[in-house]
């Protein structure tokens, strides 16, 4: 009896580590945000327009890393997401990763789309695409962000009992 529980706890253990070694894995927005330096505080330009008004100032001291923490509220990386994406792989001229596609396959997801474009082996730029919708409101927002530089976010919101309202953000790192 004790050789036959062995080896049924073998055959489980056995199991589990295959499971765990093949877990597909996605980009981590989070990771990436954790590895940037803490403390970003940047002379920027940040553009705002609502609805076709534009204000811009400059900006010393301002801290760039808070506003890249909300992108963390994006990340697809969780395991009951694994297959609700379909991922496409570019590939440059030398046989190295350039871009990750990430592409939802339901429409009700939040993240509709993900593309993280390489430099060698760091990510450059990601590129969101975003969708919620209720029965108040339907929110699309584009996020682009260029890792050292900028980023840009697109908000268009419709609501049932309103006009259809957009909202445009560019930070700019200034040298």
């Amino acid at each position: 009896m004790i050789p036959i529980i062995g080896l049924l706890v073998l055959s489980c253990a056995d199991r589990d580590i295959t499971r765990e070694s093949t877990r597909m894995q996605f980009f981590d927005i989070a990771q990436l945000i954790d590895s940037l330096p803490a403390s970003r505080s940047l002379n920027v330009l940040k553009t705002i327009m609502v609805d076709g008004v534009q204000e811009e100032k400059r900006l010393a001291g301002y801290d760039f890393h808070r506003d890249i923490e909300g992108f963390e509220n994006y990340t697809i990386n969780k395991p009951a997401l694994y297959d609700k994406y379909e991922v496409d792989s570019i590939m440059d001229d030398s046989g190295a990763l350039s871009t990750l596609v990430y592409t939802g396959l339901d429409e009700d997801l939040k993240v509709q789309k993900m593309e993280v474009t390489y430099d060698g082996s760091s990510p450059r730029s990601i590129s969101l695409k975003l969708k919620t919708d209720s029965f108040l409101e339907d929110v699309e927002m584009d996020i682009q962000w260029n890792i050292n530089t900028d980023y840009q976010v697109v908000k268009r919101e419709k609501r049932i009992f309103g006009k259809e309202h957009q909202h445009e953000i560019r930070v700019t790192v200034q040298s």
